[in-house]
C-alpha cells in the first residue's frame, strides 16, 4: 500500500499531485501540516517574492510543520516538485494556477476547512516575506483584506447547492487574488509574469 502512495505523489510539468496521496505522505512522516496548508505556504512565499530556484522555502516549511526539524528526504523531494509546479502554474497565469484542495466528492465542510488551512498558510507565508502591501494598487490591498476576512469564515457548511456555489466563488476569488499577488510581488522575469486578471 505504501509503495502505491509513494509512486503516485510525483507530478509532471504543471500538474498538481493527487491530494490524498500527498496528504498521506505527510501523515506518514508525522508532519502537522495538511497538504493544502503546505501548498498555501509554498504559494505564499512564491507570491511574496521567493525565486523559482530558491531553497529557502524549506526552512519556512520546517518552522511551520516540524518545529524546525529537518524534513525527511522523501517529503522534501515531493515538496520540491510541488514548489516547482506551483511556480510554473503562477508563471502560466490565471488559467493554469489551481489551489491544492480535496476532490469535489469530499464533504463540503471538510473542503472548507482545508481551504482555510490553505489560506492561513498563504497569508502567514506572504507575511514573513515582508511585501510592501502599502505600495500595491488599491485593488490588491482590498483583495488582501478580503482574504483576511475569508480566513475566519465558518466552515460548518450544509450540503446544498447555494453553499456549494458560494464555496466555489470563494475558491475562485482566492485563486485570482493569488495570481494578482504573484504579478505584483513575485520574483519572475517580466516576460514570465502572467497577464493581470480581473477580480469580480
Amino acid at each position: 500500500m505504501n509503495s502505491t502512495h509513494e509512486e503516485t505523489i510525483f507530478m509532471s510539468d504543471a500538474s498538481l499531485p493527487n491530494y490524498d496521496d500527498f496528504d498521506f505522505l505527510l501523515q506518514t512522516h508525522k508532519l502537522t501540516c495538511s497538504a493544502s496548508e503546505v501548498h498555501g505556504i509554498l504559494c505564499g512565499v512564491i507570491c511574496g517574492g521567493m525565486s523559482e530556484h530558491s531553497r529557502e522555502w524549506l526552512s519556512v516549511i520546517r518552522d511551520f510543520c516540524l518545529d524546525g526539524a529537518l524534513l525527511p528526504d522523501e517529503v522534501a523531494a515531493a515538496m520540491t516538485d510541488l514548489y516547482k509546479t506551483s511556480f510554473s502554474q503562477f508563471k502560466d497565469g490565471q488559467i493554469s494556477f489551481q489551489l491544492f484542495l480535496p476532490e469535489d466528492d469530499v464533504a463540503l465542510s471538510e473542503r472548507a476547512e482545508t481551504l482555510i488551512e490553505w489560506l492561513n498558510g498563504f497569508l502567514s507565508a506572504v507575511g514573513i516575506q515582508k511585501i510592501k502591501l502599502q505600495d500595491a494598487d488599491s485593488e490588491i490591498r482590498e483583495a488582501f483584506q478580503d482574504l483576511v476576512s475569508i480566513s475566519s469564515m465558518d466552515t460548518q457548511l450544509e450540503e446544498n447547492e447555494e453553499n456549494f456555489q458560494s464555496f466555489e466563488e470563494i475558491v475562485e476569488y482566492i485563486r485570482i487574488t493569488s495570481v494578482l499577488c504573484f504579478g505584483e510581488f513575485g520574483n519572475a522575469l517580466p516576460e514570465d509574469l502572467p497577464k493581470k486578471p480581473t477580480l469580480h
